[in-house]
């Protein structure tokens, strides 16, 4: 288990959950994950396609909405090459 999940965040043009805020740490911190890839198992536990220490080392959610600028940061993050996978 990685942490507890916090609120969605909604994609702008699809209105689907696009990443979500997950608290990690000793000192708790909110960290974005992407929701590509992930599902729910028995409808409670939240399956994602990253690790552990990429969630942990992630950039910090931001308060309020996620900015454009926001999410480049994380696909560089997450993909290395800012591309967005339109797949998800």
């Amino acid at each position: 288990m990685i942490g507890r999940f916090a609120p969605a965040y909604l994609d702008d043009d699809s209105g689907r959950p696009g990443w979500v805020s997950i608290v990690v740490g000793s000192a708790p911190t909110e960290r974005l994950a992407p929701l590509a890839r992930a599902w729910l198992f028995h409808g409670r536990l939240l399956v994602m396609a990253v690790i552990r220490q990429a969630v942990e080392d992630a950039p910090i959610a931001p308060e309020g909405d996620l900015a454009d600028t926001d999410e480049d940061v994380l696909y560089r993050y997450y993909c290395g090459d800012g591309r967005r996978d339109s797949s998800g």
